[in-house]
């Protein structure tokens, strides 16, 4: 059982710890009364399904959870920058992100559009600014938001109707850019 002590980030649901064996890697933890292991369950099979579409701009997944004093907990990659620190949110570093980081940004929009990956925290705090080899880099942090349609409509039709949920998904895409200042182009 991993002895987890050191925070690392805290979220609405889950708090994220250090991994204490291996400083590269976080273990995440629901907060939330009545979440846990179907919750992370369910995150580790959303990685499965959009990595390959996502892997520049999402961290790494272990497969299986762990167990921790804590309870169970998701193993996941911790971003760092060049100089071993955590990686700030886009939130905390804007305005001083980079044309690349932004286009970087446009990218993994239009492949949410395009491959109909239905994602809906926008939060700037749930995308990430890794400074490396003195470029910025974006990684999206919270893949619980997949396919979890918060009501829209009032049958929550976005549920069964594709155009209705790519709608949702750029409204809130639309929501992000406004924030951070930038042209829609979707």
């Amino acid at each position: 059982m991993l002895q987890l002590q050191k925070i690392i980030g805290r979220g609405a649901s889950r708090i994220c710890y250090e991994h204490p064996q291996f400083p590269n890697l976080c273990v995440k933890i629901y907060t939330k009364k009545g979440y846990g292991e179907k919750e992370l369950k369910e995150e580790i099979k959303i990685y499965q399904e959009v990595k390959n579409k996502l892997s520049p701009y999402i961290c790494h997944y272990e497969e299986e959870l762990v167990p921790t004093n804590q309870g169970l907990g998701l193993v996941t990659e911790i971003i760092r920058d060049d100089n071993h620190d955590t990686s700030q949110s886009l939130g905390l570093k804007y305005p001083h992100i980079t044309e690349e980081y932004y286009q970087q940004l446009d990218d993994f929009c239009h492949r949410l559009i395009e491959n109909k990956m239905y994602f809906y925290d926008f939060n700037v705090a749930n995308f990430v600014v890794q400074e490396k080899d003195k470029h910025q880099y974006l990684k999206y942090i919270d893949l619980k938001s997949y396919k979890k349609y918060k009501p829209w409509t009032y049958l929550r039709l976005e549920r069964i109707i594709p155009y209705l949920a790519r709608t949702a998904l750029k409204q809130r895409i639309k929501k992000l850019y406004k924030i951070i200042k930038r042209p829609y182009r979707f």
